[in-house]
């Protein structure tokens, strides 16, 4: 598989980003603030030994496993969006290897597509869940109907927001629509934040990494937050 070339140059410049989660003071794990529902971490055993930090809200019978975007990315930039999922249902979130508190992993051969559909596939055996739900975004969306191609027994629904393209040549068209739909401002600020993440020379690291979700997802092509939950809440209700 030839990935896009762009898709590989934001796991370069996110790669500060794990530096800069680890580095920066630890924070008491807690519910987003508009949906108190319990919620519990903790490490599990990925494949090839690795080790992968979920967090889980909700209890219901239901069960919704989050695949969040990057790759590189931490898992938190989606909970407050996808919150309403908890409402009954168990909603399970992880760090992707090499990502977040997840085992960081410099050698690519370790970071392929193989070994991220397995590890969804020990996340659904740690919990002992039959058939999931999952959501992916982004870079999740990618990963999500490789597992669904991969083990289709285990798969109850698939939602895949905004996936990014898996093979070059699809990145030159998928880039010149990003652009387009994205505002002038906001492509300036890309170019700012990921340049000094690129370069090592980001004067505050940390912040720049919290930064730089939101900047991913300003494009008019996604929703706003409030449609994006009230999308996915309906959708994980239809039957």
């Amino acid at each position: 598989m030839k990935y896009s070339i762009a898709l590989l140059a934001l796991v370069t410049t996110l790669a500060a980003c794990d530096d800069a989660v680890v580095n920066a003071p630890a924070a008491a794990t807690a519910a987003p603030a508009a949906f108190a529902h319990s919620v519990q971490d903790g490490f599990l055993p990925g494949t090839g030994g690795v080790q992968l930090y979920y967090r889980v809200y909700g209890g219901g019978p239901d069960t919704v496993v989050v695949v969040n975007g990057g790759p590189g990315l931490a898992l938190g930039y989606l909970d407050q969006d996808l919150a309403p999922l908890a409402n009954g249902r168990t909603v399970i979130y992880f760090d992707a290897r090499g990502a977040g508190r997840s085992t960081l992993l410099y050698d690519p051969a370790l970071l392929g597509m193989s070994q991220q559909v397995e590890d969804l596939e020990a996340l659904r055996q740690f919990f002992g869940i039959g058939r999931m739900t999952i959501v992916g975004h982004s870079w999740g969306a990618m990963v999500a109907p490789f597992y669904a191609a991969q083990y289709p027994q285990n798969v109850d629904r698939l939602v895949m927001i905004t996936p990014g393209p898996v093979q070059a040549q699809y990145d030159a068209p998928f880039e010149a629509e990003r652009i387009a739909r994205t505002a002038p401002a906001v492509l300036q600020r890309q170019g700012e934040l990921f340049g000094e993440l690129a370069s090592g020379q980001s004067p505050d690291p940390a912040g720049a990494c919290e930064e730089a979700p939101s900047l991913l997802s300003s494009s008019s092509s996604l929703s706003k937050s409030e449609r994006l939950s009230k999308f996915l809440y309906t959708e994980a209700n239809r039957r």
